[in-house]
């Protein structure tokens, strides 16, 4: 939260302008650093929500995205028309924080779905599966969905760029699980996640896009997941 922080209250911030009746922040962030921003937009006399947004870029270019909101009914009502232009689903998901939890929510089973992939792909290959066949199954069979759809194509390529990098969604991670500590839930899924995280980390692929996790196991299992150009 220092860099929305910065903004909203910084020496050249927002709530030093005088003129801004209200703030819909659309960073990601911990639940509870919205609450804390909250608290101190109110102190400054502002309205505060937090909306984080979900999509890929091309969503955001075409205003497709899912976007969660933390706040006011209030509030809520007054945004949403701006919020329409940005967003194919604006999904209202109670007080301040709540969109940041939503958000974290959304993110890990997106996560550990492309996690699953990452790991399972040596795996298959090294069984003495035709990477082409296990991209085509797992793009078309019941495991389709839109994490395989546009990471298993692109591991297949060795294409690791452009997308949201391994340090960045690590955050995320940790997020759920300190949300799941302070309600004494346990989250087995989770807790494999920080673990297959941490790892691809320290093992260098951290500014790598989330699919260069399967860099981790290939390495593990002695074995490379690549499509024959000739077979692509």
């Amino acid at each position: 939260d220092t860099e929305a922080g910065e903004v909203l209250f910084g020496e050249r911030g927002v709530a030093r302008g005088g003129k801004t009746p209200a703030v819909v922040d659309t960073t990601t962030m911990n639940h509870r650093a919205a609450r804390r921003l909250a608290e101190r937009a109110r102190d400054a006399g502002l309205s505060y929500a937090d909306c984080p947004v979900s999509g890929m870029p091309l969503r955001a270019e075409q205003g497709t995205l899912t976007m969660m909101f933390g706040g006011s009914d209030d509030l809520f009502a007054r945004s949403k028309p701006y919020l329409d232009v940005m967003g194919e689903f604006v999904v209202h998901c109670g007080d301040v924080g709540m969109g940041q939890l939503m958000k974290a929510v959304n993110n890990i089973v997106y996560d550990v779905n492309i996690a699953a992939f990452c790991e399972v792909l040596p795996f298959a290959v090294k069984a003495g599966l035709q990477p082409a066949q296990v991209a085509e199954v797992l793009t078309t069979g019941n495991s389709r969905s839109f994490a395989s759809e546009h990471f298993v194509p692109r591991i297949m390529k060795r294409r690791f760029d452009g997308d949201f990098s391994l340090r960045a969604a690590y955050k995320d991670v940790v997020n759920i699980q300190e949300a799941a500590s302070h309600l004494d839930a346990s989250l087995p899924l989770v807790e494999a996640m920080v673990k297959a995280y941490r790892a691809a980390i320290e093992m260098g692929f951290g500014d790598e896009p989330k699919s260069a996790m399967v860099k981790v196991y290939e390495e593990r299992m002695g074995q490379e997941v690549r499509i024959d150009p000739r077979s692509a």
